[in-house]
């Protein structure tokens, strides 16, 4: 059983998947998210980080926010993602989960569903199903 299993992980070490991993962190006058503001129309900095490998991928984001003077807790937005875009001749179907979490405890957290496509005309669809709040969101991206 000791040989199968070092073997297995011999095979899969010998496979050649690589990580492409890429963080970026930044500036920006406004952040807005669908529309609104999140940080009352001033700066917003931001780190994100994420790791693909293969048709999977996950990352990490972390931007402030504007808050309330009584709120407790940090205002931070972190945003978690994991997914899978399988690519096809011409197009792609992308799925994924994302959770918006706040820091600070006016904020309700929230997860989504995505599923996306795009095609060969630089045309990204998708559509996100919010968990708690039932939202039902279609994007259109050129």
């Amino acid at each position: 059983m000791k040989k199968l299993i070092t073997l297995s992980m011999i095979s899969f070490a010998a496979t050649g998947v690589h990580a492409q991993t890429s963080k970026q962190i930044g500036l920006m006058t406004d952040y807005l998210f669908r529309g609104i503001t999140q940080t009352d129309n001033n700066l917003a900095a931001y780190f994100k980080a994420t790791e693909q490998v293969g048709n999977a991928y996950g990352g990490i984001h972390f931007i402030n926010i504007d808050t309330s003077d009584d709120a407790e807790g940090l205002p931070v937005e972190m945003d978690v993602s994991f997914g899978y875009n399988n690519q096809f001749d011409g197009f792609n179907i992308d799925l994924e989960v994302i959770t918006y979490n706040y820091l600070v405890d006016e904020k309700g957290d929230e997860t989504e569903f995505k599923i996306g496509t795009s095609f060969g005309y630089n045309l990204d669809l998708a559509l996100y199903r919010g968990v708690k709040k039932k939202t039902l969101v279609p994007r259109a991206k050129l």
